[in-house]
This record gives C-alpha cells, structure tokens and sequence, in this order.
C-alpha cells in the first residue's frame, strides 16, 4: 500500500500553493475534479515520506485540511516513461531514464542515469537544470581543481552529486529521507560512481566539519536554505564555492542577505522561468 496526502479546496489552488507543491512534490500529484471544489492528491512512496510531505504543506499553510490515507501500490517506473525523456544539459550533461541510450557520439557529453523513484531531481525541473549549469561552468572554466571534494544537501535522486563525480569530483550525498538516500544509491550504482559518493541519512549537523570542502550544492527551499547559512559558511573552504537553488525569482535578496550575514558574496544569479540559481565565488566578503 502507498500513502496518500490529499487535501480539497473549493476552488483551484493559487499561484503560490501551485509553485510551493511544485518545490515539495516534484513527483507530481493528482487533481480531481468534483462537485464543489478540486480534491488533490500526493501519492508518497511510504508513511514517512507522506509524513514529510504534510510537514512542510502544513508549515506554509496552517489552515490546510489535509488528511493521510492509503491506495494501492503504482508501478511510477512505467508511469514516468510515458515523459521522463533525455534532457540535455548547457551541451555537458545528458540526462537518461535507464531504459533510453545516450546517442550522443560528442566526447563532451557527460550521459547520467536517473532511475525515476520519489526523489527529487530527474533534471526536467528547472532549479536542477540550473545547478548542473552551474557544475558545467565550473568545470569548464577550472574554477575546481580535479580533486575537489563536494557537499550535496538535500541529494535526492543523487543527479547533482553524480553529476560532479562524473566531472571527477568525489563528496558526500546528504539528505534527510531516507526513501531519497535509497533512490540516490540505486542511481550511483547505475552510473558507476559509488566509490566516489558517500551518502550519508540526515542533516548537516551530524558531518563533522574537518577541513571543509571545495564545493557546497543544496537545491532545497528558500526557508530552509536562510536558516542553513551559518552551517554551510562553516563546512565551506575559506576559497569554496556554494550553489544554491531551490528558490523563486523573488526570494533570492533574502537569500542573499542571509549569506552575506556569514560573510559569503554573491557572484552569479543564473534563472529559468521563476526559478533561481544563486554562486557564491571564491572568496569572502
């Protein structure tokens, strides 16, 4: 049995609850139609996602009646083959299900295998789509020795992390689902760089800082991204670059603040649609 996170308004969502589902439920979810209203439903792979989805509904919007139930399982892998085709990257990444080929023949093209699961990040959704941009510029313009080690937050599916192993990079995979830290494995395995990527269960708080690394990406949500920035400032090299996404157009100056607060300068915003993208260069303020 799955679970099921549904919730009835008497009228379609607005903008803002579209785009916030949009950010949490990157699965998709069900709209139906009835008398009086439209019913939503999301379909989680199991209770505790469910519980994690409700969470973070219920924090932006209190006053939301959503209530858990459970339906019979899908098989989502056959489901998303109806549209998860490849996508191609800023010309360096090619984004494959594991049933499509890379027929790219360019030595340029880095192909990366996305078994779709319940976990954030098949490179379609515009704020993946921006960090592997940013990957592909730093890789094309050396700003990262070929040793650099990385820091994922929130690594979902794996594809940012994999993205920078196949670059040659190696790091750590961090997410605090443990359904996503079991897609993100699965798809390790797939593009062979298991050896290159640890994945770790839980928050940066239980990381221990060390030497800090080269590269920081976290493609999570504006909110979580400003109360993260004291942690990420401390796990960063003092000549480390940080990306971050998971944001709209219009949250990017409070992000910014937070990070300049830490001493952290803002030195690329990259956008697509009312996505966003923020680099923070070398250096410190």
């Amino acid at each position: 049995m799955m679970a099921v996170v549904s919730f009835f308004r008497p009228e379609p969502c607005s903008e803002d609850l579209l785009l916030d589902l949009e950010e949490i439920v990157t699965w998709g979810w069900e709209e139906l139609t009835r008398d009086g209203g439209v019913e939503y439903r999301v379909h989680c792979q199991d209770p505790e996602q469910a519980r994690l989805v409700t969470d973070r509904l219920a924090s932006r919007y209190p006053d939301l009646d959503i209530a858990l139930s459970q339906s019979e399982n899908k098989d989502w892998s056959l489901a998303w083959r109806e549209y998860f085709k490849p996508v191609l990257v800023a010309e360096k990444f090619l984004i494959l299900p594991p049933w499509e080929t890379c027929a790219q023949s360019s030595a340029k093209i880095v192909p990366i295998t996305i078994e779709p699961r319940m976990a954030f990040g098949t490179g379609h959704h515009a704020t993946t789509n921006l960090c592997l941009q940013v990957l592909a510029r730093l890789w094309a313009t050396k700003q990262l020795k070929a040793d650099c080690s990385f820091l994922d937050v929130g690594t979902g599916s794996g594809i940012l992390a994999i993205g920078a192993a196949l670059l040659g990079w190696h790091g750590i995979g961090l997410d605090t689902d443990p359904v996503a830290v079991d897609n993100a494995r699965e798809n390790l395995e797939l593009n062979g760089v298991r050896e290159q990527i640890a994945l770790v269960t839980g928050t940066v708080d239980c990381l221990k800082h060390g030497g800090g690394c080269d590269l920081i990406l976290a493609n999570i949500l504006a909110d979580p991204l400003i109360d993260m920035a004291p942690k990420l400032s401390r796990y960063l090299r003092p000549t480390g670059t940080l990306v971050l996404s998971g944001l709209l157009n219009k949250q990017e100056h409070r992000v910014i603040m937070a990070y300049a607060d830490v001493n952290l300068k803002n030195s690329m915003v990259l956008r697509q649609d009312e996505w966003s993208a923020l680099v923070f260069s070398p250096g410190r303020t």
